[in-house]
């Protein structure tokens, strides 16, 4: 999924903009998480039974996939239209490295 989304994104990205493509990604990821996990008792059950609630976990991890190119993928665009010149660089940076400590937080807390 991660790939398919890859190759899609400069598409997605040039007819949404930078603002409604990561507001896409991360619905995506909202709603890919809460199927996966079976967070909604109301609408989705949370019990998994073995041979009846696979497809949910692998539909979630499937829309997960989709949409993670849509946010990672576009620090360098967000640095570009927000920062001057001189601090682009800097922004980059900070973008990429915030996403990589956040997985990491996530597995500490």
């Amino acid at each position: 999924a991660n790939a398919i989304t890859t190759v899609c994104e400069p598409i997605i990205l040039s007819r949404l903009g930078l603002r409604r493509t990561v507001v896409f990604g991360a619905l995506l990821l909202m709603i890919g998480s809460i199927i996966k996990s079976g967070g909604m008792p109301p609408i989705i059950r949370a019990d998994i039974q073995k041979g009846e609630g696979e497809w949910r976990v692998y539909f979630g991890f499937f829309l997960v996939g989709l949409s993670q190119p849509l946010y990672q993928c576009t620090p360098a665009l967000l640095s570009a239209s927000w920062f001057p010149e001189r601090e682009r660089t800097m922004a980059t940076g900070v973008a990429l490295n915030a996403n990589q400590l956040g997985i990491g937080f996530a597995f500490i807390f």
